[in-house]
């Protein structure tokens, strides 16, 4: 078992669960997941996307979030998640993401369409000339759901620092070590397949 295994054979009976405006809990099972996954695997490789290759994703808390995330994966790469503005300024910002990009050097940027011209701005302040991958529901309808890759570059996840105390600096997290903790947690918590886990109190929830 690895850590993209799911995307193929997602548990019918399971689902990620995640807050929503009202207090409340959206129920998003596996499948779904899993096929809007592969659909933005399918808009990345479109995009140039390879084997090994990075996307910075730079969307809200949310199931497009999630799937972006996951999209990397099939696709046989990497992603950096990246909080959108909440309260910067927007300058601020646009400057921090633009150091983030140039840092990062990802083969897309993925976003959304409230984000678009603020990600498109910090990407031409960080010396790129492509757009980023903005995904709307009508694109993501009209996309074909791609097939897991069957093989995968060594780094999962590029993590990076707040920058509190300097420059942010990014951490390769890969595959094997992020399946390592995952085991890790699983013994020590005696997680198992009818266990809920919950995250960030009322955030979002996993059951595994």
């Amino acid at each position: 078992m690895n850590l993209r295994s799911w995307l193929t054979a997602p548990g019918p009976t399971r689902a990620i669960h995640l807050a929503d405006d009202a207090d409340g809990w959206v129920e998003h099972p596996y499948p779904a997941v899993a096929d809007r996954a592969r659909r933005i695997a399918t808009l990345l490789r479109a995009n140039g996307f390879q084997i090994g290759d990075g996307a910075c994703v730079v969307l809200p808390t949310g199931v497009d979030a999630v799937a972006a995330f996951f999209a990397t994966w099939v696709a046989g790469g990497w992603f950096t998640p990246i909080a959108p503005p909440l309260f910067d300024d927007l300058d601020t910002y646009r400057a921090h993401l633009a150091g983030l990009l140039a840092t990062a050097a990802p083969r897309v940027v993925v976003t959304e369409p409230d984000y678009a011209e603020l990600v498109t701005a910090a990407m031409r302040a960080a010396g790129r000339a492509d757009a980023p991958l903005v995904l709307e529901p009508a694109l993501l309808a009209a996309t074909e759901p791609s097939e897991v890759s069957a093989t995968a570059g060594e780094v999962c996840l590029v993590q990076f620092t707040s920058g509190s105390t300097g420059t942010p600096k990014g951490v390769e997290v890969s595959h094997r070590a992020a399946m390592n903790t995952i085991d890790d947690i699983n013994d020590r918590f005696d997680v198992g397949s009818s266990s809920i886990t919950t995250t960030d109190e009322r955030r979002r929830t996993v059951d595994f």
